[in-house]
This record gives structure tokens, sequence and C-alpha cells, in this order.
């Protein structure tokens, strides 16, 4: 058996909301806007990208995204 194995896990995506609760993407397809989001908010505070991230991940409760 080689020691040498490449795992390919599937790509999730992990954001912490307002009250701490935690959401769990791993739709691919949620996971590249979330990724292209974040590519156009270069520059911007940790901050201002997690409150844009929540609101298309949780519009009901964050408000309109994308």
């Amino acid at each position: 058996m080689t020691k040498n194995k490449r795992i390919e896990d599937e790509p999730v995506f992990l954001l912490r909301g307002d009250d701490e609760e935690i959401y769990y993407i791993d739709d691919p397809e949620v996971i590249s806007i979330l990724e292209a989001k974040v590519k156009s908010m270069k520059g911007k505070s940790d901050d201002e990208i997690g409150k844009a991230l929540l609101t298309i991940v949780n519009p009901d409760r964050y408000g309109k995204g994308i």
C-alpha cells in the first residue's frame, strides 16, 4: 500500500451568522457564487464580505443577496 494517496474532498463553505449559527454549504453552484462574490469584494473588510455572503445564503434573515 502506498503512502502517497491523494484524497480529493468535495469543497465546502462555512459561514457563521450574527447569532453564531453555522451555515454549511456543499452545493457546488452556491460555492461558485460565494467565491465569485468574495473575489468581487477584494479590498473590503472581512465583516463586509461576511455580511454580503450571508445575504446570499439566508436572504430571509439577512436581506436580499446577489
